[in-house]
């Protein structure tokens, strides 16, 4: 597959999941995982999209993806930065790292976040989080 070819099938994925969210099976995730750092800009929004989508039928599939998501936290681009925020916002939420090291350091990402869009994702998903956190 060609790079356009990739990204058309990621954005219909990322779609799909996006109402359905077990429409995936573990082998699409993990053709997915592949571009979370190593496509294109569209790739890898798409592909950090999906996995926000897919966290929580996936919590045990996700501790290898984070640290992807967390290098392109600090990508310089805004889109990419966007889609892993809202990708670790909705991992952050679930009850498997709602308690987790991940916490901290999404709310230290967020502290130091200049663009509000991006801010919102991650302090969406803490506050998520801390509702799971208390219970």
């Amino acid at each position: 597959m060609n790079d356009r070819e990739i990204t058309k099938q990621l954005e219909a994925m990322e779609a799909v999941t996006r109402d359905n969210p077990k429409a995936i099976s573990k082998k699409d995730l993990d053709f997915v995982t592949q571009f979370i750092v190593d496509g294109n800009n569209a790739q890898m929004r798409e592909s950090s999209r999906v996995i926000g989508n897919v966290a929580y039928a996936f919590p045990n599939e996700l501790d290898a993806i984070i640290p992807l998501l967390m290098q392109n936290a600090k990508n310089d681009g805004t889109v990419v930065r966007w889609s892993a925020a809202y990708a670790l916002g909705r991992i952050v939420a679930t009850p498997k790292y709602a308690n987790s090291d991940l916490f901290d350091k999404v709310t230290k990402l967020a502290e130091s976040e200049t663009e509000n869009g991006i801010k919102k994702q991650y302090l969406a998903g803490l506050k998520k989080a801390i509702k799971l956190r208390i219970e």
